[in-house]
């Protein structure tokens, strides 16, 4: 094993959710966007209530603003990346009040995203997009820019006339204007976080899927691809909602399904009801033999974050394993509904692969840390592989009814809402009534990495012993993972199978040979529970 780096850099400070003593409880945002020119006016007003007696300040994010108007505020200070805005008379507890920015975004340098033909490109694509995780909705839109802020939404958008506009939330309606210009008007009553907040505006061409349960099922994307192109993409839309509804228990929260395909998207992102995907993604016939399932795991794993991440928010960067990690093993629950048992251990044991190349190649962190210089340094192999391991573990360790149990009343407990790691924890605790403390400190806060096992086998005349040492998690204070791992034995004409419940250095078992003969095989953790 390489020598790791440590993933907290030399200056990095710990992190902490933003104080709230002023919340945006609704936005109404109107932008009106100008493609060739790169160029959006933007209209935000902030309902803002008072958390706290007094409170006379509020902080938002934005970068890049010109000519920037304010009214029901007095702007105290503007570095170019923040907003300090002040207010003569304090606001009472509960008190709501209006707050009107004006300004104008030309050529951002992220978050906003524009594309036309030019010289260089004449057969560019003609649109303008968002893409913000994890802090760059700034770059357009003036806002508390953390996930722990969650206001509902009025989105209008206008531009030529023959685009297509879309945006989170439910149309509303939409109508033409003078000059040749629509506009479009949508709704969100849920709550909403900056980075899953979205558009997507130009000459897009529409595959329309119908409904799932009343719900609008639809995928975007510009020419060259055809409708052909995107049924083969996203056909596969209502079947993967029917799924989740089905294994969570929980209906799908959102007014509508619909994805957006364009070549400025890395990967894909599950902003809320409008989901983006590289078109890179977008499968033609030749491409559909090839990763037909690669994109199928796309689909599952931005559709997990519906439950895991927008409806249940997380309350900061910290937990964002409360999302990355569910989304991660819904790719593995998915297999094994449709392929088998089989099928999702080899897709855990390429989570434990991802997982461990970063392990001995980089770095080693608590899967729940403060300590970071940037949010999406966060955005790893620990977060993603490693959290769906050891919730696959936790299922393990609690069997199906209490593992989704608990899952369903988290999700139905926090739904709307923001949620931490400890508010999990005691979802599966009441559910299963087993204390869990022990195991999330050790599994989720503990930067000691995973279990490591050295087994050994002694074969006497009519009997084995079999022996099993772990390292260490914290080999200063003798402090050892505590997990029960399941030993298979195959003899001849038996199967046997025991379990040693792991608690400190060694562990040692002793079985007689049913049959008078030594197995054939000895399978440590033939569930793959124990990555």
């Amino acid at each position: 094993m390489n020598e790791r780096e440590p993933f907290k850099t030399p200056g990095s400070e710990k992190h902490y959710p933003p104080h709230r003593p002023l919340i945006p409880e609704h936005l109404e945002i109107d932008v009106s966007l100008f493609i060739e020119e790169r160029r959006a006016e933007i209209e935000v007003v902030h309902h803002l209530v008072a958390r706290q007696q007094g409170a006379s300040s509020i902080a938002l994010d934005l970068i890049g603003a010109r000519d920037l108007q304010i009214e029901g505020a007095k702007l105290i200070d503007d570095d170019g990346e923040r907003l300090l805005l002040g207010f003569e008379t304090p606001f009472a507890r509960g008190e709501l009040r209006k707050v009107r920015l004006r300004y104008t975004i030309v050529n951002p340098k992220d978050g906003l995203l524009f594309s036309s033909p030019s010289e260089a490109e004449t057969d560019a694509p003609r649109y303008a997009i968002t893409d913000h995780e994890t802090e760059r909705a700034r770059h357009w839109l003036a806002t508390i820019d953390h996930p722990s802020v969650r206001p509902s939404l009025e989105l209008r958008l206008t531009s030529q006339e023959g685009d297509t506009l879309l945006a989170t939330g439910a149309l509303v309606k939409q109508e033409r204007l003078e000059g040749g210009r629509r506009r479009a008007h949508y709704r969100l009553e849920s709550g909403c976080p900056s980075y899953l907040t979205a558009f997507a505006v130009g000459a897009f061409t529409e595959f329309d899927d119908g409904e799932y349960r009343g719900i609008p099922v639809r995928a975007y994307a510009p020419a060259p691809f055809c409708v052909d192109d995107l049924k083969r993409t996203f056909g596969p839309t209502k079947e993967l909602l029917a799924f989740f509804e089905r294994k969570l228990g929980v209906p799908f929260p959102f007014p509508k399904y619909v994805h957006f395909a364009a070549r400025d998207i890395g990967g894909a992102m599950e902003n809320i009801s409008l989901v983006s995907f590289d078109d890179r993604l977008v499968l033609d016939e030749a491409l559909e033999r090839e990763e037909r399932r690669l994109v199928d795991i796309f689909n599952v794993h931005e559709m997990a974050h519906s439950w895991f991440g927008n409806h249940v928010v997380c309350r900061d960067f910290a937990d964002a394993w409360l999302k990355e990690g569910f989304a991660t093993y819904a790719e593995s629950l998915y297999a094994e509904d449709v392929y088998g048992e089989d099928d999702r251990d080899l897709d855990l044991f390429a989570h434990a692969r991802a997982y461990f190349e970063e392990l001995d190649e980089n770095y080693q962190r608590a899967i729940v840390t403060r300590h970071y210089q940037s949010p999406y340094d966060l955005f790893d192999r620990h977060l993603y592989p490693g959290a769906a391991l050891r919730l696959h573990l936790l299922r393990g360790l609690l069997g199906d009814e209490d593992f989704f149990g608990g899952v369903k009343l988290y999700l139905e407990r926090f739904g709307g809402k923001e949620a931490e790691t400890d508010d999990l924890r005691r979802c599966f605790e009441e559910r299963s009534g087993l204390s869990l403390a022990r195991f999330f400190d050790q599994f989720f806060r503990s930067a000691g990495g995973h279990p490591t096992l050295k087994a050994e086998l002694t074969l006497e005349s009519d009997s084995l012993k079999l022996r099993v040492e772990q390292r260490a998690l914290d080999a200063e204070n003798e402090e050892y993972y505590h997990y029960p791992l399941d030993v298979f034995f195959d003899f001849d004409e038996e199967a046997v199978e025991r379990t040693l419940e792991m608690r400190g250095a060694v562990h040692e078992l002793t079985l007689p040979f049913p049959n008078g003969k030594p197995p054939r095989m000895v399978r440590i953790d033939p569930h793959h529970r124990v990555f």
